[in-house]
């Protein structure tokens, strides 16, 4: 039984006033293509319409790391990037990321830092 066939007969429980009112018509005496149908209205045609749209997921992660520093200082670059294909056909993620480290040891009881 279809989706369409389903909500056909429970609008007749669902939405009495309106079922009584003639508001729904049965979805068989739509189904009357016969390049889409055969004579009793059943699909000719079986899509996997979630196959059809889906696709393997490709990911491409790239990361530079730039430290650097002394015994008194140190610092850092990190860089990043992000290509991503989603499972469907149409969806993708293309992400660049960047942070910068700095730390100080400004005393023998300080250390000031930045990120």
């Amino acid at each position: 039984m279809h989706l369409e066939d389903v909500s056909y007969i429970n609008a007749q429980k669902f939405d009495p006033n309106g079922w009584a009112a003639g508001k729904y018509s049965d979805p068989k005496l739509k189904r009357t293509n016969p390049l889409l149908f055969d004579s009793s209205g059943n699909p000719l045609y079986d899509t996997n319409w979630q196959k059809s749209q889906r696709r393997m997921q490709f990911l491409t992660t790239t990361t530079y790391h730039l430290p650097g520093g002394d015994d008194k200082t140190s610092y850092g670059l990190y860089l990043g990037y992000r290509d991503e294909e989603g499972i469907i056909k149409s969806s993708y993620l293309n992400r660049f990321s960047g942070r910068v480290v700095f730390d100080s040891q400004m005393k023998k009881w300080l250390k000031v830092g930045e990120v």
